[in-house]
């Protein structure tokens, strides 16, 4: 049986949810006339921009474009889905989210929530029976003092030992299950052979989202054998890629944290800990992606990186900057850590101390400087050609960044190197610009601004909507637009829609989203019912006087007329005169 979340109980959520207190719980307000404001929680930046309405139950930023509801709030806050967000907002108005069997563009959402969920669960009570081994086993608890692992840290992250057992986990859980969620796996799976456990005599350690749920493992030997560390495979609870280890925890001790650093492995994440460093990460196994960029920035505005200082660590380095530079924006800071050669950040802290580690840290260079160090490096920048090879590849690097100042800045700095600006690169970024702003569809942009206007009218005050009670005059609803215009009218009048946060919910995965999310900063207020109701009326009739225009334009551009059109026209001019 699939299931959705009824519209009606995420508008009632809506109503419930007071944004203004929803926010200042995360971020403190102030007021400000009819606002409230405060320093973006999406960006860096001085002075504050986010603005919060409470009559309208929307907040944007003026700074970097952040805009939603309550809804998207919690997404945006907390890297939720959407799923997620209303069980979020639910729990805390102590409410159960009810579901129906009635087919909806959210159940395959709210199903796969389901499966989820209950993988999640398998992986929460693995975790919990890795910890209590943990505890019972001798050798692993000596492995981890030698590793100078405190109790209180080990139990910070959940760290368990996973026994010298080919099926500890099979008579706790379903085969299917474990198997789903990487736990077991089969040697041969054509042959269909009897599953066994992924992790054998090994120190756990559970990998949690930043809701605290154990998505996957990593598992690390006690010894010198091989391989040392094997990780989940992707489920689907888990994708590398998308996830890192440690930033649930990071945000535990601050759910703004000024920086965070990102490291290889996970012992190197618990070092960091242990030492009093608590903004680490590690990837899981893979390189740093556009993802988990994205994810930590949701978080901090700055990230360090931290190689080792050998060849692999610069040749990673270089594919970490060149996936930064897609991403990174005006107020985000990205800088690059080098180890000595054969270092990690486990051994070094372990040899010279948390507070060795945090003046290296102090000395990361810039993203900038690193950009310009591997450009020039190996270049002779006293031959022309050199210096025609360096604008060749900042060209291709600087064309990836988006435009900001950070942009500009670089490009000024690699003219001086070179002598010239890559205008190439700029006229390149203008013509893909101006293509996909003319391959987009735009069918607002045809409709007569009337209607424009009357969908401004309705967004700002989509309560008064409601109770005016609007009926589309018929020699009206053959304008272009004006069927979404009545889809529009519909879900306000269906779904018992009071202000623009709940509307905010219409526009959710819309054709026209963003035109809509526009209007919701139009100031077309009313004090009454009355005044509102008229607006509406005099649209309408501005409405009717355009299309008369129209079709008599098009009557009179005709070289002869029918009888009948003729009687048209006629009939056109006089209702003309009237209006």
């Amino acid at each position: 049986m699939q299931y959705h979340i009824p519209k009606d109980f995420i508008s009632s959520l809506l109503i419930k949810t007071d944004l203004v207190d929803l926010i200042n719980d995360h971020v403190p307000l102030k007021k400000a006339g009819r606002e409230y404001v405060a320093k973006c929680p999406f960006h860096e930046e001085k002075t504050p921009s986010f603005s919060v309405s409470k009559q309208k139950q929307v907040y944007h930023c003026f700074g970097c474009g952040a805009s939603s509801n309550a809804i998207g709030f919690v997404m945006e806050y907390h890297g939720l889905r959407f799923v997620e967000a209303i069980h979020y907002l639910a729990d805390r108005h102590g409410l159960d989210v009810p579901k129906t069997n009635n087919r909806t563009d959210t159940e395959g959402r709210d199903k796969l929530y389901q499966r989820n969920n209950h993988l999640l669960q398998i992986q929460l009570e693995s975790a919990k029976l890795f910890e209590s081994q943990l505890w019972r086993d001798q050798i692993a608890i000596n492995y981890l003092k030698s590793r100078g692992v405190a109790t209180a840290v080990a139990k910070e992250f959940m760290l368990g030992y996973a026994p010298q057992a080919w099926n500890f986990l099979k008579k706790h859980f379903a085969e299917q299950d474990l198997l789903d969620v990487g736990l077991t796996l089969r040697k041969d799976e054509e042959m269909q052979s009897r599953p066994y456990d992924r992790f054998r005599n090994r120190i756990m350690f559970p990998i949690r989202n930043i809701r605290g749920q154990v998505i996957g493992f990593g598992g690390r030997v006690l010894d010198d054998s091989k391989p040392k560390y094997i990780n989940s495979p992707d489920t689907e609870t888990f994708q590398k890629g998308k996830n890192l280890y440690g930033l649930y925890e990071m945000l535990q001790h601050e759910n703004k944290p000024a920086r965070a650093i990102v490291v290889e492995g996970y012992t190197d994440v618990i070092a960091l800990a242990q030492h009093g460093i608590h903004y680490g990460a590690a990837t899981l196994g893979t390189a740093v992606t556009p993802d988990h960029l994205k994810l930590l920035f949701r978080y901090t505005n700055e990230i360090i990186f931290c190689f080792d200082g050998d060849r692999a660590g610069r040749k990673a380095a270089r594919k970490a900057l060149e996936i930064t530079l897609p991403v990174i924006r005006d107020g985000r800071h990205v800088r690059f850590m080098f180890l000595a050669a054969d270092e990690d950040p486990e051994s070094m802290i372990r040899k010279e101390g948390g507070e060795r580690f945090l003046n290296d840290i102090d000395k990361a260079i810039s993203l900038s400087a690193f950009l310009i160090q591997e450009l020039t490096k190996g270049k002779n920048l006293e031959v022309l050609e050199e210096k025609a090879k360096l604008a060749k590849e900042a060209e291709i690097l600087l064309g990836t960044i988006p435009q900001s100042v950070f942009k500009r800045l670089l490009e000024q700095q690699i003219s001086k190197l070179t002598g010239v600006l890559p205008q190439e690169t700029a006229a390149t970024s203008q013509r893909v610009s101006k293509v996909e702003t003319e391959s987009t569809s735009r069918p607002q942009e045809q409709w007569p601004k009337a209607l424009g206007y009357l969908f401004a009218l309705i967004i700002s005050q989509p309560n008064m909507a409601k109770l005016s009670s609007i009926s589309i005059p018929e020699e009206l609803k053959d304008i272009e637009g004006m069927d979404v215009l009545v889809g529009l009218l519909n879900y306000i009048d269906r779904h018992d829609i009071r202000s623009q946060g709940a509307l905010l919910e219409y526009f959710r995965g819309h054709p026209l989203k963003s035109y809509f999310s526009g209007l919701i900063h139009e100031s077309l207020d009313h004090d009454d019912i009355e005044s509102f109701r008229l607006d509406i009326s005099e649209t309408f009739q501005t409405l009717k006087a355009q299309q008369i225009k129209r079709t008599i334009e098009n009557l009179l551009a005709k070289k002869i007329l029918s009888d009948s059109e003729k009687v048209q026209l006629k009939k056109y001019i006089t209702d003309a005169s009237t209006l």
